[in-house]
């Protein structure tokens, strides 16, 4: 959002800045940033490992969700689809536990 010339005028930092100030003025005891931030204001946070969870039901839903997911996600698919589900299904680093959770 800067121009150049207005890099010290950042409009990004203005909202920054007063977004701090209405939520302390509000009580706020946390702020949480989720993806981190770049900005200089990074250094004033406390960091912390977070983990996702995710859960795939044994169904026939599920076992067509994961096909077609596969075949977007394919060298030969042309449609241009960025979703967390689809780079999580399709994550060759990730490894799946199978867990019997019967209620």
């Amino acid at each position: 959002m800067n121009t150049a010339g207005y890099e010290k005028l950042s409009i990004s930092s203005a909202m920054r800045s007063y977004y701090l100030e209405h939520e302390v003025a509000h009580g706020a005891k946390a702020l949480i940033i989720f993806g981190g931030t770049v900005h200089s204001m990074a250094h004033s946070f406390v960091g912390e490992d977070v983990t996702d969870l995710i859960v795939q039901r044994r169904s026939w839903r599920a076992a067509a969700l994961y096909l077609v997911i596969q075949m977007l996600t394919s060298p030969r698919s042309h449609i241009p689809i960025d979703s967390l589900l689809m780079k999580t299904i399709t994550n060759k680093d990730l490894h799946w536990h199978s867990v019997d959770a019967r209620v």
